[in-house]
């Protein structure tokens, strides 16, 4: 293809020099000049149409600096040397053409033609031809010193001018200055500046349109970007940066599959936001088969299949729910949440036992655990029979996510539960009730799992949480190891 396109271009050049040649004999010198000039800027080499350019120019510096290229072209061009000397004022002997004349030789000049000499004696002279041949001599001179002056005006100028190029720095042709962008582009790709580097690429871009080393680049360039972008968790971002250098190399299959995985990703973590556990469950689980350790997709799946199993069971689907778990304990075996649940499940799947004979009702125990939170007061009373044992501040739920009042027990104990919903890790977990898919329960304040801030510390005695009852770190410890399963949980207004 780029032997084609440079074929294309001769024979442009080839055929805007032919044109520009017969408009010059045909006498419209500013249109020839004006298709010369497109000559030499598409081919600086071109010697032909500088010399013609120098001969149909009426601006004797345009003139000048067409010849000084001819001369650095073609040294030895026969007729180059009697064009210097015209424009240099040096040859004006002959009968050589003006730029006015109307006629066009390339800047030759013409070599006086010679006549023969005729003879013709010389009339005697009337007194009255002395003043006039006089005044016409004296005319003459004048007219010769206005030519003099007029051609010291030019040199001057045309010396000037080119005096003042070359005193002028000379203009970094376009690889010069990539070369001296290189050196900023490589310190910006060596310390991952993406965006900057980018910027450096898009100047040598425009500086040479059709590079193709600059193009490679500059897609290589935008799919780190997309990188990066990617795990600062910037999907959108990523997404444009990946578009964009699978528009400058479309063919490109490893851009293409970072492009559908980051993709189906940033839809299955909306899925996941959004509550919809099935269909995170199905856009992550071809993620992961692609990429097993692509981001956090086997946590995601893990989370999703764990509340799919929480809502199957409180649906009393626990057949749909030890599925679930089970898919969940395969993906993190060594998360206990998952694993916990499959096995409560699965001890409510067992036939049931033949009924025992009925036992006396046993003398209730004084010395009985209970826990009573009063969400008026934000306060918990721990009590062992009659006995008051402890009284702690409490935060429970905020409004419209206020913690439920009634009679319930403790049902789950876990050192360190994790909900996923918001993704915060809740120690010394004591679970009361279920809000629909979600269990509630007592626990510390709860830690953002991959910042490590607590959440709500220093409120409380508030109604602040999301329908828990939050004690402090000490406190909740201290319930964890004194609580059972079974504890009745009393919440009251």
């Amino acid at each position: 293809m780029a032997s084609e396109d440079s074929n294309v271009g001769e024979q442009s050049v080839r055929s805007t020099l032919k044109a520009a040649i017969e408009v010059a004999k045909a006498g419209r010198r500013e249109e020839a000049l004006q298709l010369l000039k497109q000559v030499v800027a598409a081919d600086p080499s071109n010697a032909v149409a500088w010399f013609w350019l120098a001969g149909v120019t009426d601006q004797p510096d345009e003139a000048r600096i067409a010849l000084e290229r001819i001369e650095q072209l073609d040294p030895n061009h026969p007729r180059l040397e009697a064009a210097l000397r015209w424009t240099r004022g040096q040859d004006h002997r002959g009968n050589e053409e003006s730029p006015e004349s109307g006629s066009v030789s390339a800047v030759e000049p013409t070599r006086p033609v010679e006549q023969p000499v005729k003879i013709v004696p010389a009339p005697h002279p009337s007194p009255l031809a002395w003043p006039r041949r006089l005044w016409l001599g004296l005319a003459g001179l004048g007219l010769l010193l206005l030519i003099c002056a007029l051609v010291w005006v030019i040199w001057f100028q045309v010396d000037a001018a080119a005096q003042a190029r070359l005193m002028a720095p000379p203009t970094p042709d376009h690889s010069e200055r990539i070369l001296a962008l290189q050196p900023e582009l490589n310190a910006a790709v060596v310390e991952s500046r993406w965006e900057d580097a980018i910027a450096v690429l898009q100047v040598m871009r425009a500086l040479e349109p059709d590079n193709p080393a600059t193009m490679r680049e500059l897609a290589r360039v935008y799919y780190q970007l997309g990188l990066q972008r990617r795990d600062q968790g910037d999907l959108e971002g990523a997404l444009i940066a990946l578009d964009e250098s699978l528009a400058l190399d479309p063919l490109d299959l490893s851009l293409q599959r970072e492009r559908w995985l980051v993709d189906s990703y940033r839809q299955g973590v909306l899925y996941h936001q959004a509550g919809l556990w099935r269909e995170t469950i199905e856009t992550l689980s071809l993620v992961r088969r692609d990429n097993p350790t692509y981001l956090d997709v086997t946590e995601l799946l893990y989370s999703a299949y764990y509340n799919l199993g929480l809502s199957q069971q409180a649906a009393g689907d626990l057949v749909g729910a030890q599925v679930s778990y089970q898919a969940g304990v395969e993906l993190l075996p060594e998360e206990p949440l998952a694993r916990e649940k499959a096995d409560e499940v699965a001890w409510l799947l067992r036939p049931p036992t033949p009924t025992p004979a009925p036992s006396p009702t046993p003398t209730p125990d004084p010395k009985q655990k209970r826990i009573v939170v009063d969400v008026s007061e934000q306060r918990m009373y721990v009590y062992e029979g009659d006995e008051l044992r402890w009284k702690w501040i409490v935060s429970t739920g905020e409004p419209g996510r206020d913690t439920a009042i009634g009679q319930f027990a403790v049902q789950s104990k876990i050192p360190m539960a994790y909900a996923s919903t918001w993704n915060l890790d809740m120690p010394h977990w004591l679970g009361i009730y279920w809000s629909g898919p979600l269990e509630n329960g007592i626990h510390s304040l709860p830690i953002q799992r991959h910042t490590g801030y607590k959440l709500w510390d220093g409120f409380l005695g508030q109604r602040v949480s999301y329908g828990c009852v939050i004690l402090s770190e000490d406190n909740a410890k201290k319930l964890y190891e004194w609580a059972k399963i079974g504890t009745p949980v009393t919440i009251q207004p």
